[in-house]
């Protein structure tokens, strides 16, 4: 059992398996989507022969990530490198929470497109899950939530596992 307990103290006190982990971690949070819906993949051109109110939603998308990813880089280079080195000078660890941030922000951001404009992006692509509106909106409820969840879970075991 002490053996056990010594190889976990080294993993979590290890920043590269940590950094690692983190990654692994917010996996749910990058592509909840592409989890949860199983609908067809289209492109702007398809979604007006649908339904007029699609036009332009390309553009509206781009704008959006611009403002999404400016908040969250400007979050991730002002106020967290804060957090960061109060963290070191603390705990004498790096503050990984950090990236679950950047990965949950972007999910959070891509579902309340998905909640205003009914379809769900598909990132760089510029592509659209297209469903049933409360399908794409349950899906993106879910995704706020697991997304929020990932955050303060990582949070949480940081301030818990910092003590080892």
């Amino acid at each position: 059992m002490e053996k056990a307990s010594n190889i976990f103290r080294v993993l979590i006190n290890n920043n590269d398996f940590m950094l690692f982990f983190w990654f692994f971690f917010s996996i749910p949070s990058m592509f909840w989507e592409s989890i949860r819906l199983r609908s067809k993949v289209l492109s702007e051109e398809d979604l007006v022969e649908i339904d007029p109110k699609f036009k332009g939603i390309k553009s509206e998308y781009t704008a959006f990530g611009l403002f999404a990813i400016v908040v969250l880089l400007f979050l991730l280079t002002v106020v967290f490198p804060r957090f960061a080195s109060w963290a070191m000078k603390t705990y004498e660890r790096r503050f990984d929470p950090m990236l679950i941030f950047f990965f949950s922000g972007y999910g959070i951001y891509q579902a309340i497109f998905a909640l205003r404009k009914g379809v769900y992006p598909m990132g760089k692509m510029l592509t659209f899950r297209y469903d049933d509106e409360k399908v794409i909106r349950r899906v993106a409820k879910e995704h706020i939530l697991v997304s929020l969840v990932l955050f303060a879970g990582s949070v949480l075991f940081f301030f818990v596992f910092a003590q080892f």
